[in-house]
């Protein structure tokens, strides 16, 4: 069984402040240049993450993803009508 914690309206905001401080904190800390090439890294670092991920769910459930596939295209296609 899987155990999902959902977070609450106030905690999820509460840990999104503390997340941003700490960013600004830390911006301040060292050289914008230097700051701004280590989350580029970051980034790029989460987005091969993710990729991986969301392969790897495709691989293992091809039809459940091609449905959802199909499902947000017709309603992208119909919102964009």
């Amino acid at each position: 069984m899987n155990s999902t914690r959902v977070m609450t309206g106030s905690n999820a905001v509460d840990k999104l402040a503390d997340r941003a401080h700490r960013a600004v904190d830390g911006a301040t800390a060292m050289p914008t240049a230097e700051w701004v090439g280590d989350s580029g890294k970051a980034i790029a670092t989460r987005c091969t993450d993710l990729a991986v991920t969301c392969s790897g769910y495709v691989r293992s459930c091809p039809l459940i993803s091609m449905a959802g596939a199909q499902t947000i295209g017709y309603l992208a296609g119909r919102m964009l009508r």
